[in-house]
C-alpha cells in the first residue's frame, strides 16, 4: 500500500469524508485573525475542524465537491493560494516555529527562508522532485527540528569561527557552511539529487546508495571540518508554560493534531500571534494567562498528557482506507500509557498499513484490519505484527502487560 500524494489547496485529495485541502502558509506565523477566518470556512464548507500536519501546515477536510470553488475563492481572498498547483507543491519548507522571536536562537533564518521559498516557487524544473521532498531550517533555538524530518536540512550552530549552518541530507551530516554559502549549496544538492536519484527514490535512499561523499562530489561541494555536536532533542517538545523573560509562551497540544472551529476561535482570541509546529501542538507567544481557558476547551497543557503521546490518523469512516475508528479507539486506550519523560510518541494507532499519522517507528503500533487490530512492537505500521486480530478489551490487556500497568 502507498501513502497518498500530498494534497494542496489547489489540488485537493478525495477521502472518505470529502475532499482534503492542505494550506501552506509562508512560515510558521499565523495571525489569530486569519485562524478565525479559517475556522469560519471549516464550518461553512468542511467538517468544522482544522488539522495540524507533520510539516506545520493546516488542513481542511470534509469538503464537498460543490464547495471546492467557493472555498478556494475564499482562501485566495485571504492570500493562501499560490498561482499554480506546481508552485504550491514545491513550497515544502519547515522553519523553526519561533523564528524571529526566540532569544536563544543562533541565527534568525527568516530571510533565508524567504529566499528558499522564492527559489522553490520560481524554479519550474523543481517540479521533478518527489511530491513529499522537503526542506528544513532550524535556527538552533528552543524548539528543535530533527534533521531526519526533511530531505535537506540546515541547522544553525555556534562554531569556533562564529555562527554557521550544518547541512544534512536524509538525516546525514554533509558539511558546515557560512550562512551566505548555504542557499547555493542547497540548490547544488537539489540539482545533484535530480540528476542521480532513481525513480521513486528519496534523499535518504540516495545517500545510503552513493554515500555522503558521493552526494557532495555530485554537487561540487566538499566536507568542511568535522560533524558538529548538535544537542539531541525529544521527538515531542514539552507542553505547557515556557516562562522565559524575553519570550514567555505556551505550548498547547491538540489531540491527534485536530482542533474544532470553536477551539480555533478561542486561540484567535487569546493569541494574536500563533505559531504552527510539526508536533501536534501550537506555540502561543505571550499567552500564559490564557492557560486555564485553553485547558477548559480541551487543549493539552501538561507534559504528561497521555493523548500527546498518541498518534492516530482519522481512520474510518473519514478515510476510505481505514477499517476502524482509530481516534476514538486511541482515546479509549490512552490511559494505559506510562509516564513519558523522554517525550516521544509511545502509541501509534493506524487505520491501515500505510501508517500516515506516524511513518516512523513507535514502541507500539496498532494497525486496523477488518475492524480489529494487529500489534507491531518497536516498528512501523508496515512491519510484521507480534499479535493479530485484537479487539479493544484484548488490546487493553495486551497494552497493560506491555507497559507494566495493572489491568482493570
Amino acid at each position: 500500500m502507498r501513502r497518498g500524494w500530498c494534497p494542496g489547496a489547489l489540488r485537493p485529495m478525495q477521502s472518505g469524508d470529502g475532499y482534503i485541502l492542505r494550506l501552506r502558509p509562508r512560515g510558521p506565523a499565523l495571525p489569530g485573525a486569519l485562524l478565525a477566518c479559517l475556522a469560519d470556512l471549516a464550518d461553512r464548507y468542511g467538517s468544522g475542524c482544522l488539522d495540524l500536519t507533520s510539516r506545520a501546515n493546516l488542513q481542511l477536510r470534509g469538503v464537498a465537491a460543490a464547495a471546492l470553488a467557493p472555498l478556494q475563492a475564499a482562501l485566495g481572498a485571504l492570500g493562501l493560494l499560490d498561482p499554480s498547483e506546481a508552485r504550491e507543491a514545491r513550497r515544502n519548507i519547515l522553519l523553526s516555529p519561533l523564528a524571529g522571536l526566540d532569544p536563544t536562537a543562533v541565527l534568525d533564518l527568516r530571510a533565508l527562508h524567504a529566499a528558499l521559498d522564492f527559489w522553490l516557487a520560481e524554479t519550474a524544473e523543481l517540479s521533478a522532485l518527489p511530491g513529499k521532498f522537503g526542506f528544513g531550517l532550524d535556527d538552533g533555538g528552543l524548539l528543535r527540528l530533527s534533521p531526519d524530518a526533511s530531505d535537506l536540512h540546515g541547522q544553525a550552530i555556534r562554531h569556533r569561527d562564529g555562527t554557521r549552518i550544518a547541512v544534512f541530507a536524509g538525516g546525514v551530516w554533509l558539511t558546515t557552511l557560512d550562512q551566505r554559502d548555504f542557499l547555493p549549496a542547497l540548490t547544488a544538492l537539489t540539482t545533484a539529487f535530480l540528476r542521480h536519484a532513481a525513480p521513486g527514490e528519496r534523499m535518504r535512499a540516495l545517500v545510503a546508495r552513493i554515500g555522503a561523499s558521493g552526494l557532495l562530489a555530485a554537487a561540487g561541494l566538499t566536507a568542511d571540518g568535522i560533524a558538529p555536536a548538535i544537542p539531541g532533542s525529544p521527538s515531542l517538545p514539552r507542553l505547557g508554560a515556557w516562562p522565559l523573560r524575553a519570550l514567555p509562551f505556551l505550548l498547547a497540544g491538540v489531540p491527534f493534531g485536530r482542533m474544532s472551529s470553536a477551539q480555533a476561535r478561542l486561540l484567535a482570541e487569546v493569541a494574536p500571534d500563533i505559531r504552527l509546529t510539526p508536533w501536534r501542538c501550537l506555540a502561543l507567544p505571550h499567552a500564559l494567562t490564557a492557560a486555564d481557558r485553553l485547558a477548559d476547551a480541551g487543549f493539552l497543557l501538561t507534559p504528561d498528557a497521555p493523548l500527546y503521546a498518541v498518534a492516530a490518523c482519522p481512520g474510518a469512516p473519514a478515510c476510505a482506507s481505514g477499517t476502524a475508528p482509530t481516534q476514538a479507539d486511541a482515546t479509549a486506550l490512552a490511559d494505559l500509557l506510562p509516564p513519558n519523560p523522554v517525550a516521544e510518541t509511545l502509541l501509534h494507532v493506524s487505520g491501515c498499513a500505510k501508517g500516515c499519522a506516524h511513518p516512523r517507528r513507535a514502541p507500539v503500533t496498532l494497525v486496523a484490519r477488518d475492524g480489529a487490530y494487529d500489534v507491531v512492537l518497536n516498528g512501523t505500521a508496515a512491519d510484521p505484527p507480534a499479535a493479530t486480530g485484537l479487539d479493544l478489551p484484548n488490546l487493553r490487556a495486551f497494552l497493560s502487560h506491555r507497559f507494566s500497568i495493572p489491568h482493570a
